[in-house]
């Protein structure tokens, strides 16, 4: 039995999350359909797909992660007709990916970029901007997660956020995986500016005539008192990092930024992934420039004990 890709997305759609659907729908119409889309899944061979996939991709200057992202779009199809003994194997192993280009500039901040940073935002907006963005910098959380929150999520007396649903596209939702249901703890500085955001929407919100509800998103806008939108954090760096000259680097960056720090000064692979919501592997794959100063120490240690 031979099954397209389409198929196979339409048979997953009940068990993916809302935004895991969509991501993989827009993979596959913007970067898979367009080469292969002709093709079904038993036909390419390893190196038609090399040549019409993954070096088509690479002809358009795409980064190498964005190309690695797209294959695992395709290759969660083959697992999955493979799984369902719809193909017999995965042919699809070892791919080469070393012509397309890697990042130019790390996505994200050291301590001293990020401190700089969040003292720009805190001058350009004290109130909604800089809270999330700082929620962001300060927990790691995603940025749907962040825009999820609502007040009782908050525990001020133990100084905590519940993370139990996320905003995306899609609506109103649960976060990206199980992982992703926790508490993560505010440190003094974030449990500061919660306090004092907290003060101002209420205030707000009854210059607008509005009654402030345990129910309310968190971060609103400072006209009409509405949930900030999809798109708010990704305009606010716009503006920022023009405005100040400063480093751009994605809202997703400021996640990075958190476990790189964290992971820097000694949090273990468990600990960081269990701040995140994340799985240790994927923490180890995607933050390894993190562990690049104990690969140095290692190396002198080893020295010095050669040397000794």
């Amino acid at each position: 039995m031979i099954l397209d890709f389409v198929t196979l997305l339409d048979m997953k759609k009940s068990v993916w999350r809302p935004g895991t659907y969509i991501h993989y729908q827009e993979s596959y119409n913007n970067h898979i359909k367009p080469p292969i889309g002709n093709h079904k899944l038993q036909k390419p061979t390893k190196m038609t797909l090399q040549r019409e996939l993954i070096d088509k991709l690479v002809s358009y200057k795409l980064k190498r992660a964005t190309i690695q992202e797209i294959f695992r779009v395709f290759k969660s199809a083959v697992s999955y007709a493979v799984e369902e003994e719809i193909q017999p194997k995965d042919c699809f192993t070892k791919m080469d990916f070393s012509a397309a280009p890697t990042g130019d500039k790390a996505n994200f901040y050291t301590e001293e970029e990020l401190k700089t940073f969040l003292s720009c935002v805190k001058d350009n907006d004290p109130t909604t901007r800089y809270t999330a963005i700082l929620t962001l910098a300060m927990t790691g959380m995603r940025k749907g997660e962040m825009m999820g929150i609502t007040w009782n999520d908050l525990d001020f007396k133990a100084k905590s956020i519940t993370i139990n649903k996320a905003r995306t596209i899609t609506g109103l939702g649960p976060p990206k995986s199980d992982n992703g249901y926790r508490k993560v703890s505010m440190n003094n500085e974030l449990y500061s500016q919660l306090k004092i955001y907290k003060t101002w929407c209420i205030k707000k919100k009854w210059e607008n005539s509005m009654q402030h509800k345990d129910e309310d998103f968190v971060f609103i806008s400072r006209q009409g008192c509405n949930p900030i939108g999809l798109t708010y954090v990704e305009d606010a760096l716009d503006m920022i990092c023009t405005k100040y000259n400063l480093r751009r680097i994605s809202p997703h960056g400021l996640r990075h930024t958190v476990a790189s720090i964290l992971l820097a000064r000694g949090e273990t692979l468990v600990t960081v992934a269990k701040i995140l919501g994340d799985n240790p592997n994927t923490i180890l794959k995607v933050y390894v420039h993190s562990f690049e100063k104990d690969e140095i120490k290692s190396i002198d240690l080893m020295n010095q004990f050669a040397n000794g």
